[in-house]
């Protein structure tokens, strides 16, 4: 909560910063300082591309990172993880 709350200051200053007001039935991920418009997830996903290429990463793909995140934090004997991981996973409806 505490991320999400420090990206709707960022949006509200953004908005404040070019002159528009913020309103909170608005976008907090937005394409444009009004948060008239939501993020396309694609836009995310191309910027990483564009991170991977620069640092000569192939291969990488933003779906990645969870799990690396997820391994290396199993390989430090972290519980929390695997309780993640099993309420995470779909259950058949």
């Amino acid at each position: 909560m505490a991320a999400l709350a420090r990206q709707l200051d960022r949006a509200k200053d953004c908005a404040l910063e070019c002159q528009f007001e913020f309103d909170n039935n608005r976008f907090v991920f937005s394409s444009t300082p009004d948060g008239a418009q939501p993020l396309h997830p694609g836009s995310i996903t191309t910027g990483f591309r564009r991170l991977c290429d620069k640092a000569g990463l192939k291969g990488v793909r933003l779906h990645d990172l969870p799990h690396l995140q997820a391994t290396q934090l199993l390989a430090t004997g972290c519980r929390c993880v695997q309780s993640a991981a099993a309420s995470a996973t779909p259950t058949p409806g």
